[in-house]
This record gives C-alpha cells, structure tokens and sequence, in this order.
C-alpha cells in the first residue's frame, strides 16, 4: 500500500492494493480529488468522497423508497428513499449513478435530471453528493445483498418516515433540502406531492 503524506487529511496520492477492493476518490471541501484509496479506507477514517444519489419517481409521483440490508458498511438496516452509492476512482457522477441504479435496482435507461450537489457531514460518513431524478414506471429488480425490501410511497408518505430514527440521517438532510428548493420533479412526472 502506498499513500503519499500531505494534502487534505494527511493524503496524497494513490493507495494501491493486492486485492480487488473498489478504489475511492477522496475529495476536498471544493470537491477537488486529493488522494484515491480503498472504500474500507474511506469508511475507517470517514474520509470526503463523492455520492451520485437517485430520487426515483413514479409517473403517478410515488418514490421508491427501500430498506438496506444489515450487511451494509454504512447505516445497516435502514430506510432510503433514495437509489445511491459510492463515486468510484476514475468514474463520473453521472457514470456512477447510472451504475448504481443498474446495480441496485435493475433501471436502466432512464432520463435522469441533476438537481443540485450536497455537502453532507455526518458522524458516519462525509460526502459531496449530486442529486439526480429519474422517472421510472418498469420493472425494478433490487439487488438482494443490498436492498432488504422495496415499496413505492407517496411524498408526503416518505416525509413521515424520514423523520424516524429509522432512515438514513443523510437521505433526510438532502430529501429536506429538496423541498426546500421547490421540489422540481423529473419530467414524465405528473402526481402530486401529496
């Protein structure tokens, strides 16, 4: 393993690894790349790295809102409304968010809308993340090693169970944001918020 001293959080460079873990940009406060290493290292040291997330509507305006599995590395077991993961080294948001959702929910091909970027800071994890939605009215086939259960709720539905203990504390904070910008809906969708 080798990680250069110095930069944002003591790190500069490239981490490099005899096995086969997922490599992660890590950024700084302008999400600008400083280092690239392995997801274990950015989940140890609650290194900045990048999100893409997903907010994936029904044309009716349900979102799909999902449990994760208790054998996730960050916030097990929880509830999500939306559809996200981890910017790999090399990749783009874009690039990672229409994997995520191939991966996570079997969507692919879908028009997505980028909303805005967040920056989250959490006691369990700190990112910069790009906002997207997507309307979806297929098939979705979630992921059984990452997605315990899946349901399509009203806003006003997933606004309730945000509140609880229950849902990812970052979810939360960018679902609140969104509507404090208006809640711009992604075309195609034509439900209320209610």
């Amino acid at each position: 393993m080798v990680i250069r001293d110095g930069g944002v959080g003591g790190l500069i460079g490239t981490e490099t690894t005899g096995m086969s873990e997922e490599l992660v940009e890590v950024v700084d406060e302008q999400d600008r790349v400083v280092a690239t290493v392995t997801r274990s290292r950015v989940r140890a040291g609650k290194l900045l790295h990048r999100v893409a997330s997903v907010l994936v509507f029904r044309t009716d305006g349900r979102l799909l809102v999902h449990r994760r599995t208790d054998t996730k590395d960050v916030f097990p077991g929880a509830f999500d409304c939306f559809v996200s993961g981890v910017v790999n080294a090399g990749e783009g948001y874009g690039q990672a968010r229409d994997r995520e959702l191939q991966e996570e929910m079997g969507i692919a091909g879908a028009e997505a809308v980028e909303l805005f970027h967040h920056r989250y800071e959490g006691t369990d994890d700190r990112s910069w993340s790009a906002i997207f939605a997507i309307t979806w009215d297929g098939p979705v086939v979630p992921q059984v090693a990452e997605i315990a259960w899946h349901g399509w709720e009203p806003v006003a539905h997933v606004l309730l169970r945000a509140e609880e203990q229950t849902f990812v504390p970052d979810g939360r904070e960018v679902l609140h944001r969104w509507l404090d910008e208006g809640a711009r809906l992604p075309p195609g969708t034509v439900g209320s918020l209610g």
